[in-house]
């Protein structure tokens, strides 16, 4: 059915009747078995494919804050699901809760036939017209205390001074805001007193704004459980100190979500830049559930104000934590600005907690209770921190490949961080280590259980690649405490047997990761023949000193009938028998 909204009230009135069929109507359909579906059920199919389609892209967007296209197809899904028989329309038309989502458009009928059908309860108003605010705010006073969420992802100059004189008393069923002011250009408002002050909104709990500044003085925020804000500064005559900031924060006894992404509400130095102060007192946020600090390039990169927040704050292991530090390139080139000048030690629980960690070369990722795909909580607990090297323009650069700040150094202060933590998994991505690193990564985690390894990294010509690096490392035994090189004295290995003279020298050899007892190589080549040899190599060298892989698990890019039947196939199928006669189980899927 070809179905168009007029604009006219009479037109709504008739495309009503089209939609709403009078109570007395039979609904003549045939007694198909999708007609025999009770009322509710019909209505809960239809509500999660509108949910998946249209519902989830509001929540989802109002955190990214981009204006989305399918947030506006609420319309013509309503219309074409009702378009099915009579018994749908009438499921449709006669459930408000579908109707809930409000979006603002340049269709003000449809607007006003949503405010209609959703009645009596709470909506969630989503703004994707912003020209047609003004006279779509006289139609929302009319339920203005109905509306539970109002989403903003698409602004013009003046919607944030509109949306604050549109707040009123009546809305007490108001929780959450969104608002997004990057679309405008010209001066960046702030969200004034009146739009959270507590005594107008009581139940406002969710804040989110992307370029609108925030007014940190208003007591209300301190109520707040999630506030996010990105791109924001404090309003004009509002900027606080490191000290008034922690102090705030002591009072945040709701706070569980906190966002600040180039968006620090202190400054640390005085009006003229030349005095700093970082003192303040240690915060502990023990309901905090997330946080996400992301930075701009540090003044100082040896002392960042990154650092001097985290130090003074607690929080609890199992919160979700990202942190992101932008580091200017001419600083990681003069080795500053790395995970040490970046992270402290002290506050950060799981740094000493975490069980899984994936590290890449300038950054990682770590879990409590196994990777996250395997938590059967279904939470991210965890920590992930990341470097990420920009220019002075905020473009980001892969300079740092080649600068000071290399890989080996940023894995040898991801060691420290993490050097007292009982991991068990390891997953690395990107193997430009040389030996002595992964020595020392291995030194660091001598109980890993669980070895993962992907994106295998060749120097290039006869140069040995990163995966010869590792398998080196692996085999690496020792007799004597200085024989580890690059690793600690602490006695880390395992020894076998008993004897006397050379034997018993050769029986109390020693090798790097005792515990180990799974290895993953993902994305290994296929013609990569000489990392298999190398890896049975490396296995028998273990098996030999006691410390035996029980599962091998390959991952071989190329399709599965190249890898059987290609030049290299009966060399390669010799590799894999004499692989599964070093483990207990070998698992080898080719992609």
């Amino acid at each position: 059915m070809d179905f168009q909204l007029s604009p006219s009230r009479a037109g709504l009135e008739q495309n009503s009747r089209l939609l709403l069929p009078v109570e007395t109507m039979t609904t003549g359909c045939a007694p198909q078995p999708v007609n025999r579906l009770p009322a509710e059920l019909l209505v809960e199919i239809i509500q999660i494919v509108k949910a998946a389609r249209v519902d989830d892209h509001v929540e989802r967007y109002s955190y990214s804050f981009k204006h989305n296209p399918h947030c506006e197809d609420s319309a013509a899904l309503l219309v074409s699901l009702g378009s099915v028989c009579t018994l749908w329309r009438l499921a449709i038309n006669t459930t408000p809760l579908l109707w809930r989502d409000v979006h603002v458009t340049s269709n003000s009928s449809w607007l006003e036939l949503c405010l209609h059908r959703s009645a009596p309860i709470p909506i969630h108003v989503c703004i994707h017209s912003p020209e047609k605010l003004p006279s779509a705010l006289v139609t929302l006073s009319q339920a203005s205390h109905r509306i539970q969420k109002l989403i903003a992802p698409r602004t013009t100059l003046d919607t944030v001074d509109q949306l604050n004189a549109f707040l009123s008393p009546s809305m007490h069923r108001l929780t959450k805001i969104c608002i997004n002011g990057e679309d405008y250009a010209g001066e960046v408002r702030s969200i004034g007193g009146s739009i959270i002050a507590q005594a107008i909104l009581p139940s406002l709990h969710t804040l989110k704004l992307d370029f609108v500044d925030l007014d940190w003085s208003l007591p209300s925020i301190r109520r707040l459980r999630v506030l996010h804000l990105r791109n924001s500064r404090p309003a004009k005559g509002h900027s606080l100190s490191l000290v008034q900031f922690l102090r705030m924060l002591e009072t945040w006894d709701a706070l569980e979500d906190l966002m600040l992404d180039f968006a620090f509400p202190f400054d640390t130095y005085s009006p003229t830049g030349l005095v700093r102060d970082v003192s303040g007192p240690t915060v502990s946020l023990p309901n905090i559930r997330s946080i996400w600090f992301e930075s701009p390039p540090a003044r100082d990169p040896s002392s960042p104000d990154l650092y001097h927040l985290l130090s003074h704050l607690v929080l609890p292991a199992s919160a979700e934590v990202k942190i992101y530090s932008h580091v200017l390139v001419e600083h990681a080139s003069s080795a500053e600005g790395g995970f040490v000048n970046t992270i402290p030690t002290e506050g950060l629980p799981i740094l000493r907690t975490a069980t899984f960690a994936e590290i890449w070369p300038l950054g990682c990722e770590i879990q409590l209770g196994g990777r996250p795909e395997t938590n059967l909580q279904g939470v991210s607990r965890g920590l992930e921190l990341q470097l990420i090297p920009v220019d002075r323009d905020g473009a980001h650069s892969e300079a740092w490949w080649t600068a000071a700040y290399t890989p080996a150094r940023a894995l040898s202060e991801l060691c420290t961080l993490l050097g007292g933590a009982p991991l068990r998994q390891l997953q690395i991505r990107f193997l430009p280590y040389p030996r002595e690193s992964w020595l020392e990564l291995f030194g660091a985690f001598p109980a890993l259980t669980e070895l993962t390894v992907s994106e295998l990294v060749h120097c290039g010509g006869d140069a040995p690649g990163g995966d010869e690096f590792l398998l080196d490392a692996l085999s690496f035994t020792w007799t004597q405490p200085d024989d580890r090189l690059a690793c600690s004295s602490t006695d880390t290995g395992t020894s076998i047997g008993t004897g006397t003279g050379a034997s018993a020298k050769a029986a109390r050899a020693r090798v790097m990761l005792p515990r180990l007892r799974a290895l993953h190589f993902s994305y290994l080549a296929r013609g990569d023949d000489a990392t298999l040899s190398n890896i049975a190599g490396c296995l028998r060298t273990r098996a030999a000193h006691g410390a035996r892989v029980a599962e091998l698990g390959l991952h071989v890019e190329g399709r599965p009938e190249d890898f059987c039947l290609d030049a290299g196939a009966g060399r390669r199928w010799r590799l894999l028998r004499v692989l599964s006669t070093l483990v207990d189980r070998l698992v080898a899927v080719a992609t």
